[in-house]
């Protein structure tokens, strides 16, 4: 049977992560770079929590690392995004990406783009993989937001002043026009998730 430590380092170099990004990904502080190391060495059992963060993180099933008894795990090249909404879209994501996006698979969820507000760079119709835990507005990130019963996406810009305004990348400012924000306006924003990939035809 392979050791846990051994299963964690082939889990952690098949994305190309260092052992301080997979402590970062689980929201360990600046010690947690040693706890993974020690985890991976054999020198520290980790507790079930923490199992779990690590599965998440490392994009395998809670039972691999968990159960002894289970001595193979070949993870695929992609990994299935499940829906946003119940019998939405899924989306398949290439590990690479996964990892080179920096993000956690259990935050990731698929949803259609709606309207063709932001065309250029989603087009109506096209699946777009949101992490549902990046709500916090960034300067020029899309966001998936609920909008009149459904998601739409839009950019946000952050002006001097401090203001914000939802852009559509849509050139067309008579259909999409931009919207500049009041602070109510923007306090009033459901944000279902950042965008983070778009899965269209060509």
């Amino acid at each position: 049977m392979t050791k846990l430590g051994d299963r964690l380092k082939g889990f952690r170099k098949a994305l190309h992560l260092k052992q301080h990004e997979v402590a970062a990904l689980c929201g360990w502080d600046k010690s947690g770079q040693s706890r993974y190391g020690q985890y991976e060495r054999g020198e520290r059992e980790p507790s079930l929590a923490d199992i779990e963060k690590l599965a998440a993180v490392l994009q395998v099933p809670l039972a691999i690392l968990v159960d002894p008894a289970i001595d193979a795990y070949e993870p695929g090249d992609s990994v299935s995004i499940p829906p946003f909404v119940e019998n939405g879209p899924r989306a398949n994501l290439g590990r690479d990406e996964i990892a080179a996006l920096g993000v956690v698979v259990s935050n990731l969820r698929t949803t259609l783009c709606t309207d063709s507000g932001m065309e250029s760079s989603i087009r109506q119709g096209d699946k777009v993989v949101i992490d549902v835990s990046q709500t916090t507005p960034e300067n020029l990130a899309v966001y998936a937001i609920h909008y009149d019963g459904r998601v739409i996406f839009r950019r946000l810009q952050r002006t001097v002043s401090g203001k914000w305004i939802l852009r559509c990348d849509n050139t067309d400012k008579m259909i999409f026009p931009d919207e500049s924000l009041t602070d109510a306006d923007f306090a009033a924003i459901d944000f279902a998730g950042r965008a983070i990939w778009r899965v269209g035809t060509l």
